[in-house]
Protein backbone atom coordinates (compact mmCIF):
# COMPACT_ATOMS: atom_id res chain seq x y z
CA UNK A 1 0.00 0.00 0.00
CA UNK A 2 1.25 3.53 -1.03
CA UNK A 3 2.30 6.59 1.48
CA UNK A 4 -1.09 8.47 0.13
CA UNK A 5 -3.42 5.42 0.55
CA UNK A 6 -2.03 4.99 4.17
CA UNK A 7 -2.45 9.19 4.71
CA UNK A 8 -6.02 8.36 3.13
CA UNK A 9 -6.83 5.31 5.23
CA UNK A 10 -5.98 7.04 8.27
CA UNK A 11 -7.71 10.28 7.74
CA UNK A 12 -10.72 8.64 7.19
CA UNK A 13 -10.45 6.11 10.45
CA UNK A 14 -9.98 9.22 12.28
CA UNK A 15 -13.02 10.96 10.79
CA UNK A 16 -15.59 8.28 11.29
CA UNK A 17 -16.42 9.04 14.68
CA UNK A 18 -17.23 12.29 14.35
CA UNK A 19 -19.04 11.86 11.35
CA UNK A 20 -20.88 9.43 12.40
CA UNK A 21 -22.07 11.54 15.64
CA UNK A 22 -22.81 14.28 13.64
CA UNK A 23 -25.10 12.31 11.24
CA UNK A 24 -26.77 10.65 14.47
CA UNK A 25 -27.00 12.94 16.50
CA UNK A 26 -27.58 15.92 14.35
CA UNK A 27 -29.15 14.97 11.29
CA UNK A 28 -31.22 12.47 12.00
CA UNK A 29 -33.89 14.03 14.62
CA UNK A 30 -33.93 16.63 12.38
CA UNK A 31 -35.46 14.44 9.84
CA UNK A 32 -37.85 12.65 12.35
CA UNK A 33 -38.91 16.07 13.51
CA UNK A 34 -39.88 16.92 9.43
CA UNK A 35 -41.46 13.65 9.30
CA UNK A 36 -43.59 14.22 12.19
CA UNK A 37 -44.78 17.34 11.03
CA UNK A 38 -45.81 16.32 7.59
CA UNK A 39 -47.72 13.06 9.06
CA UNK A 40 -49.96 15.36 11.42
CA UNK A 41 -53.30 15.06 10.66
CA UNK A 42 -55.92 17.55 10.76
CA UNK A 43 -59.64 17.11 11.23
CA UNK A 44 -61.07 15.95 8.01
CA UNK A 45 -57.63 13.44 8.04
CA UNK A 46 -55.75 14.94 5.52
CA UNK A 47 -51.94 14.67 5.36
CA UNK A 48 -50.99 18.60 5.46
CA UNK A 49 -47.78 20.00 6.38
CA UNK A 50 -48.28 22.13 9.58
CA UNK A 51 -45.16 25.03 10.27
Amino acid sequence: MSQRAQRLLGLAVFLMPALLWLLLLVVLPHVDLLLLSIRLKRGGGALTPVN
